[in-house]
């Protein structure tokens, strides 16, 4: 061990005092072991603050959408839109074109259950950031209308699937994958499939022209950031204003 020794007359580097300070001959252990957490805990701050500042716009906060909420739910309208035109244009097609064009379609739909799988998961995660100058009626109505919508999504997504299996025809993921089918035609099943998908198609239509409508209404009579979130990202600066 070291043998200690006295100084006297000069502020200590570790104490920061004038008084009689016992140290070790040579480096300290203490001095080392100081040193080093310092500049540990400055290292593991500047990285946390370099994280914060180059993810903090993808995530949610409480009154506005991250960068990833808005991909997916612009995805989700393209989707949506996609879906609506190719299923309303299967009935036009030339009869060779038909089971194209309906492959297509189911193709997509496929591709939308992960989309919807990911929005519902990211929601559930997430919440729903409440909009500045939102009402909490307002708040619960959209929210409820989301909830409406993805589920007419969902019932879509899963009887246009099942009219194809329960009418014993391959269900083709672009030519990739083949789905199994049923061994035989059910039309009792086709017929309730088929029914479901219809009603909603339609049901999905009116919910998205009510939230077309409502995005529209509080971007031209309203003074929030209902619309504005769902294009991008509220950052720090506009807080207060």
């Amino acid at each position: 061990m070291l043998p200690r020794v006295r100084q006297f007359g000069k502020s200590c580097r570790l104490c920061n005092s004038r008084n009689v300070c016992h140290s070790f001959a040579g480096p300290s252990i203490f001095a080392l072991t100081s040193r080093y957490s310092i500049i540990a805990t400055a290292t593991e701050q500047s990285q946390m603050t370099n994280k914060g500042h180059r993810d903090s716009r993808l995530w949610d906060k409480p009154d506005s959408f991250g960068w990833i909420s808005i991909a997916v739910h612009w995805l989700t309208t393209i989707l949506i839109v996609a879906l609506w035109f190719l299923g309303q244009s299967i009935s036009n097609q030339l009869p060779v074109d038909i089971d194209a064009r309906r492959e297509l379609h189911v193709s997509l739909a496929v591709t939308g259950w992960l989309i919807l799988l990911l929005r519902i998961v990211w929601r559930v995660r997430e919440g729903h950031p409440h909009a500045n100058g939102q009402s909490d009626r307002i708040h619960r109505i959209a929210r409820a209308t989301h909830f409406a919508i993805l589920g007419a999504l969902f019932a879509m997504l899963l009887s246009g699937p099942l009219t194809i299996w329960a009418q014993a025809n391959p269900i083709r993921y672009f030519d990739f994958v083949s789905l199994p089918v049923a061994s035989t035609y059910r039309p009792m099943v086709a017929d309730f499939a088929a029914a479901t998908h219809a009603a909603a198609g339609t049901l999905l239509l009116i919910l998205v022209l009510i939230h077309v409508g409502g995005a529209l209404k509080h971007l031209m009579f309203n003074d929030d950031e209902t619309l504005v979130r769902m294009l991008w990202p509220r950052t720090n600066r506009n807080k207060g204003h």
